[in-house]
C-alpha cells in the first residue's frame, strides 16, 4: 500500500499540491489551527513569543495565562528557574513575550567563607540569600570586581561586606542597629539624631564604632515612650524591552524598614495628659522593591495602526494606546461596562449615556456622553472614540504615562490629578 501511494504521488505531484492547498484553504477558512493537539480558533487564541534556552519560538496557543502556556508546552522549569512575566500573567494580545530564565551557579564570598548558589536572580542580594545567607539591610552584597577574577568567573562571584552591630539606648528605648558608620558622630548623622544641649551622650562623638559598642542618649527628668513603626519599601521601576507592555516582573521584592518614634510624656498627677515627639529615627532602612515593566509593543495589527496614525497619534505611543484600549474594551466601540465576551454588532441602549456608573466604548468613557464632543455618531464611530480616548490619555502627559499609571497598583501618583491615590485595580 505504501509503495502504491508513493508511486501515485510521484506521478501526480501537481494534483497532490492542489489537494494540499484545498485542504489548507478549507480548514483555514474554518479558522482552525491544530498545534500540539490543541484546536485554536481566532476568537480565543494568541500567538506568543517564547524565549527559552537561548532560542526564540513563536507559538500559537489558547492558553489564558503564562502558567497555562508553560504547562501545555511541556517545558521543564526547574525549582530555581524563573518565568517572566509570572505564571499568573494574562495573555491578551498577539506577540506577547514570555521568557524562561535558567538558574546559574554562583559563588558567594562572606569573609573567609564561601557558599554556592543556584539562582535566576540578577540581584546580588537575592543571590546571596539563595545561598542560605541572612543579610541585614545595612549589609552590602555586590558582584566581585572583574580585576579580581578570571574571565570564566566574571559575573558569577558575589562579595558580602558585613555591617557593624551596635546597641543604641535612645531616651530609654533600646535598639540594635546595623550600620556602616565609622564613628559615633557618623552614626548620629546617619540616624538623623541631633541630641539637645542638655542631653547626655556616651561615648563621645569621635569614638570609633566597633561591633558590640553601646551608645546612649538620655534626657534627665523626662519620662519617655518609644513606638516602633514599619516603613513600606519604595518601588523603583525599570523599563524592559523583553517584556510586553502591560506585563511586569518583580526582580526584587524589597523589604520593609523600621522607624522608632520617641515621645516625651507630659503628666499631671501621674496621669498622661499629652505627649510630644522628641525624635524619629530610622533604625533599619527599607530595601527598595525593583519591578521590571514591559515596553515591547506586541502585535498591534495593521488596521489599528492605520487608525491610530490617521487620528494623529505618534508611533512611539501606539503600544501604550493599544494596551489601554485592549484592557478597557478589547477594541470594541459598542461595548458597555459589564458586557463580556462578544463585541455587540450595533449600539445597544442598555444604560443612560449620562449615567456615571457605566463606561462605554473603546476607553469605557464614564459617562458615555462625554464622547459626543467629538462626533454626533459617537456611539458607533470608532475613529471619533479613538480621538476622545487619546485626548483623555494626554491628561497624563502622554499615552505612555497613562499606561504607566494604569499598570500601577498600590500607592500611585496621578499626573492627571497631581495627587497620590491608592489603586486596587488597573483603572486610569
Amino acid at each position: 500500500m505504501n509503495t502504491k501511494l508513493q508511486h501515485f504521488c510521484r506521478r501526480h505531484r501537481f494534483t497532490s499540491s492542489i489537494a494540499l492547498l484545498l485542504f489548507i484553504f478549507v480548514f483555514g477558512s474554518m479558522g482552525l489551527v491544530v498545534v500540539n493537539g490543541e484546536t485554536l480558533e481566532p476568537n480565543d487564541s494568541h500567538v506568543v513569543s517564547l524565549y527559552v534556552d537561548g532560542r526564540d519560538y513563536t507559538i500559537p496557543t489558547r492558553a489564558q495565562t503564562v502558567g497555562e502556556l508553560i504547562d501545555r508546552s511541556g517545558i521543564a522549569v526547574g525549582e530555581h528557574d524563573s518565568i517572566e512575566p509570572g505564571r499568573e500573567a494574562k495573555i491578551e494580545i498577539n506577540q506577547f513575550r514570555v521568557r524562561v530564565i535558567r538558574a546559574r551557579p554562583y559563588v558567594v564570598r562572606d569573609g573567609n567563607r564561601e557558599f554556592t548558589a543556584l539562582s535566576a536572580h540578577t540581584s546580588a542580594r537575592l543571590i546571596a540569600e539563595a545561598a542560605g545567607l541572612t543579610l541585614k539591610p545595612a549589609d552590602k552584597a555586590d558582584f566581585a570586581s572583574i580585576d579580581d577574577l578570571p574571565l570564566s568567573e566574571i559575573g558569577r562571584v558575589i562579595d558580602i561586606q558585613r555591617s557593624k552591630q551596635v546597641t543604641v539606648s535612645l531616651y530609654g528605648s533600646l535598639q540594635v542597629i546595623n550600620t556602616n558608620a565609622t564613628s559615633v558622630g557618623d552614626l548620629l548623622i546617619e540616624l538623623g539624631i541631633e541630641p539637645a544641649p542638655d542631653d547626655d551622650l556616651t561615648p563621645s562623638r569621635d569614638q570609633e564604632l566597633v561591633n558590640g559598642l553601646q551608645v546612649a542618649i538620655n534626657r534627665k527628668g523626662v519620662r519617655t515612650l518609644a513606638e516602633e513603626l514599619l516603613i513600606d519599601p519604595p518601588t523603583d521601576y525599570i523599563e524592559d524591552l523583553n517584556l510586553t507592555l502591560g506585563s511586569s516582573s518583580t526582580r526584587d521584592p524589597g523589604k520593609a524598614g523600621k522607624k522608632v518614634v520617641t515621645y516625651e510624656i507630659i503628666t499631671e498627677n501621674d496621669l498622661e495628659i499629652s505627649r510630644r515627639e522628641i525624635s524619629s529615627v530610622i533604625v533599619e532602612q527599607p530595601i527598595t522593591k525593583i519591578v521590571a515593566r514591559g515596553r515591547a509593543a506586541g502585535q498591534i495589527g495593521a488596521e489599528r495602526e492605520q487608525l491610530m496614525m490617521i487620528a494623529g497619534i505618534p508611533e512611539s505611543e501606539f503600544a501604550a494606546v493599544n494596551y489601554i484600549i485592549g484592557q478597557e474594551s478589547g477594541w470594541c466601540a459598542t461595548k458597555w461596562q459589564g458586557q463580556f465576551g462578544r463585541c455587540p454588532d450595533f449600539y445597544e441602549d442598555l444604560h443612560s449615556t449620562s449615567d456615571s456608573r457605566y463606561g462605554y466604548g473603546l476607553c469605557q468613557s464614564t459617562p458615555a456622553i462625554k464622547m459626543a464632543s467629538i462626533a454626533d455618531d459617537w456611539q458607533t464611530n470608532a475613529f471619533a472614540q479613538l480621538k476622545w480616548c487619546y485626548s483623555y490619555m494626554l491628561n497624563y502627559g502622554s499615552a505612555n504615562a497613562a499606561a504607566d499609571f494604569k499598570q500601577c497598583l498600590g500607592e500611585c501618583y496621578s499626573p492627571r490629578t497631581k495627587t497620590t491615590v491608592f489603586k486596587k485595580t488597573t483603572w486610569f
